[in-house]
């Protein structure tokens, strides 16, 4: 898994905010709680330092607060990020499908969020294999009971037995492959939007004289 971004947004003008920044770059992140929280005390709508500060409570595995804060940001040009984030948080506290879902949403809200790409697919294999392996258990505890059930000539126990073993591994295969479906669903959906992105920029007219996108709040 991909850890928990560290990038920080620069906070310029603001005195407490840049010690604030200074010290995540130390990696002092208690120190860098401190500043951010008095910073956002007087700027309780800044994006950036709700950001920043729920970077630090996760550095600090402070899982739920730093969750807190990031569901908090509405800032287009920083919501994939923390979205992103969420998605580790809740990795961090084994929770899953909460993850998946978040990471979706960061690319849905980015397409080019690699990284978010990256930890979703990751995680669909972690759960498609554990899929497997429970499957294969309850094969091989459907075939302990089908030799119990032989040793004590129990016939109709036995195929009562088998069958809703049966039923319930047709099942959870089910639930697998509707699952991949839907990943594999999801994904083709993004790699569409992403040619179309492109097909749109290759159509527009190419103006020369050093255009230059920038990261601009």
């Amino acid at each position: 898994m991909i850890p928990c971004s560290s990038y920080s947004f620069d906070i310029v003008g603001d005195f407490i905010g840049e010690k604030g920044n200074s010290n995540y770059k130390k990696e002092d992140y208690i120190k860098a709680y401190d500043y951010y929280k008095k910073a956002l005390e007087k700027d309780l709508k800044n994006d950036k330092l709700k950001f920043n500060l729920a970077n630090s409570l996760y550095k600090l595995n402070k899982y739920d607060e730093a969750e807190k804060y990031y569901k908090e940001i509405k800032n287009k040009k920083v919501v994939s990020k923390s979205l992103y984030n969420l998605g580790n948080t809740y990795m961090m506290k084994n929770d899953d499908n909460s993850a998946i879902k978040y990471y979706k949403e960061a690319i849905l809200a980015d397409p080019k969020n690699n990284d978010a790409k990256y930890n979703l697919e990751l995680l669909l294999k972690k759960k498609s294999s554990s899929s497997s392996k429970d499957n294969k258990d309850k094969k091989n505890d459907s075939n302990k009971d089908k030799d119990q059930n032989n040793n004590s000539g129990k016939g109709d126990d036995k195929e009562d037995k088998n069958q809703q073993d049966n039923s319930e591994q047709e099942k959870k295969e089910q639930e697998k492959k509707e699952r991949q479906k839907q990943a594999e669903q999801f994904l083709d959906m993004i790699k569409n939007q992403e040619k179309q992105n492109m097909k749109n920029i290759q159509s527009k007219p190419q103006h020369h004289g050093g255009y230059k996108n920038e990261y601009d709040w």
